[in-house]
C-alpha cells in the first residue's frame, strides 16, 4: 500500500494521482471508476468520475483532491472496471495545525 510520509495539516488538500494501464496496450480508461476516502473518524465517502474533486483530464489518468477536515490517518482506495480492471490504495497523515492566525 503506497504511503505518503509527508504529513499534511488540517485544511490542506491532498491530491492523489492514479494512472490506469493495460498490460499490453498501455494507458487505458476504465469504464467505471470510483474513489473511496475514509476519514480518521471512520466516515467513508465514495466518488465517481466527474464528482467534485475526482477527475480525469487525460485518458487513463485520474486525480482526486481530498480536502482534509480533521487530524489523523486518512485512507483511500481507487477502483476501475471495464477494459482494465484495476485497484490501488494508500493512506496519508494529517496533523493538527500548530500555529493559526
Amino acid at each position: 500500500m503506497p504511503t505518503n510520509t509527508t504529513a499534511r495539516s488540517v485544511g490542506d488538500v491532498q491530491q492523489i494521482q492514479i494512472t490506469v494501464t493495460h498490460p499490453t496496450s498501455g494507458i487505458s480508461t476504465g469504464s467505471d471508476c470510483r474513489f473511496l476516502v475514509k476519514t480518521p473518524a471512520g466516515a467513508v465517502a465514495a466518488y465517481s468520475t466527474g464528482d467534485t474533486g475526482f477527475a480525469s483530464s487525460t485518458a487513463g489518468v485520474y486525480t482526486m483532491d481530498i480536502t482534509t477536515t480533521e487530524a489523523g490517518d486518512y485512507r483511500w482506495r481507487f477502483e476501475s472496471t471495464g477494459t482494465v480492471t484495476s485497484s490501488t490504495s494508500g493512506r496519508f497523515a494529517v496533523r493538527t495545525v500548530a500555529v493559526s492566525t
